[in-house]
């Protein structure tokens, strides 16, 4: 928000912003992005079939049935898109589906972005201001048992979350495709 400039007072100066913290985040990327669909190749394109064509379906069919109670519930920000059937209609949702409107075909959603490839790209363009302090807390949610990574305690993680955990763990980069940069190991 800082390099955006997406918040009141941004035109003064960024001296009022003291301190950011971040407790884990994907910072310089994270490999949970490709067990979803994101194509490790690229880091921007899905696979065609996967969790994310699903839940991309799901979020698509959500904003365009605009039910009001239910956007009040939950609201996925993609207004400014105006998917709604009132706006774009029965062909409008087409287009949406097919990926030619949309969040999902102007890239402007969160997955790209915590790819490897993504953040390398943003943290290429992003400033650091002299006055403010930034600190980032990592934290370790695995442990080694006979040489194998696995999520530290079953009680430590949300069951949901346990399965999510155990599938990073397992996680390696593919030997055929290209490696997001020089070292990666």
């Amino acid at each position: 928000m800082l390099a955006d400039k997406a918040f009141p007072g941004h035109d003064t100066s960024e001296d009022w912003v003291v301190s950011l913290t971040s407790l884990s985040g994907a910072l310089n990327g994270t490999t949970r992005t490709y067990y979803d669909g994101m194509l490790v190749v690229d880091g921007r394109s899905m696979k065609s079939i996967c969790l994310l064509q699903l839940c991309r379906l799901g979020v698509i069919v959500y904003d365009w049935l605009d039910i009001p109670w239910l956007k009040n519930y939950y609201n996925f920000g993609f207004d400014h898109y105006e998917m709604s059937w009132r706006k774009v209609g029965f062909s409008g949702l087409i287009n949406l589906l097919l990926g030619h409107t949309g969040p999902f075909a102007s890239g402007d959603w969160i997955l790209p972005d915590l790819t490897i490839q993504g953040s390398m790209k943003l943290n290429s363009t992003l400033r650091t201001f002299p006055n403010t302090f930034y600190f980032s807390y990592a934290t370790k949610k695995t442990r080694k048992i006979f040489g194998i990574t696995v999520p530290s305690s079953v009680l430590g993680v949300h069951p949901i979350l346990f399965l999510r955990v155990l599938q990073m763990c397992m996680w390696r980069h593919p030997q055929n495709a290209p490696l997001p940069y020089k070292g990666y190991r």
